[in-house]
């Protein structure tokens, strides 16, 4: 399980490394053609120093548009162009203007999304690319809990947890839940830890785990599903 919980997480974090594409066959992101007879003064600066940061079911992009003064605003296309927004562009000086945008309420799969710079006269530039990968409910469904080595009731009525190493520097903690003798009760549990003692846990109460990961580059953190352990008796 470790082995796979290890391959999940690797494998996801090289899908996270985008490429900025600027050309591709013939299809809806083939461009040369309209391009090829338009003289250079006809296009609009291209968007630049795209980044993006995918999270569960959104993502966070980035980008540049430079001191061209007639670029108004940045057309974001994606999902074969079926799906697109408009950011208008807010300039503060003559120098190059950094913009951003969060979508949101996005599928869970693969995305390529295509900058193009606009304005109202109907220029507009050559178009910029970059793909990522949106996370949602499948891919959490993928992660493992942080194994437990052993848990055993102590004759003074205290539970103690032995964990396992953990499995993935992508896990930044792990958290206890259980009925205690005052109402529920939750214990965040540290990497560094390798002992958990539970105190005043509750006859009959179910100790559930839930650990928490944060991918590099991405936005948020994903906590496993809870995961029972232990009925306390």
């Amino acid at each position: 399980m470790k082995i796979k919980c290890k391959t999940l997480i690797v494998s996801f974090v090289t899908f996270l490394v985008v490429s900025v594409l600027t050309s591709c066959d013939k299809g809806m992101y083939d461009v040369s053609g309209e391009f090829y007879h338009r003289g250079e003064d006809l296009y609009l600066g291209v968007v630049d120093s795209i980044k993006v940061k995918p999270g569960y079911n959104r993502a966070k992009l980035s980008w540049e548009i430079k001191a061209d003064p007639r670029i108004t605003k940045t057309v974001i296309y994606w999902n074969k162009r079926q799906d697109s927004t408009v950011v208008d562009v807010v300039r503060n000086n003559n120098g190059r203007v950094p913009m951003e945008i969060e979508l949101k309420n996005l599928n869970e799969k693969d995305y390529i999304f295509e900058f193009i710079a606009k304005n109202d006269k109907g220029l507009f530039s050559i178009p910029k690319q970059i793909s990522i990968s949106v996370f949602g409910d499948v891919f959490i469904k993928g992660l493992k809990n942080r194994a437990v080595a052993s848990i055993t009731k102590q004759q003074n009525g205290d539970l103690s947890i032995v964990w396992n190493p953990i499995a993935s520097s992508s896990i930044l903690y792990t958290t206890l839940k259980y009925e205690g003798i005052g109402g529920s009760q939750e214990v965040r549990v540290e990497n560094i830890s390798n002992q958990t003692i539970l105190k005043g846990v509750k006859p009959g109460s179910n100790i559930k785990v839930s650990t928490s990961f944060f991918l590099p580059g991405t936005l948020d953190v994903m906590n496993v599903l809870d995961q029972l352990i232990f009925i306390f008796s």
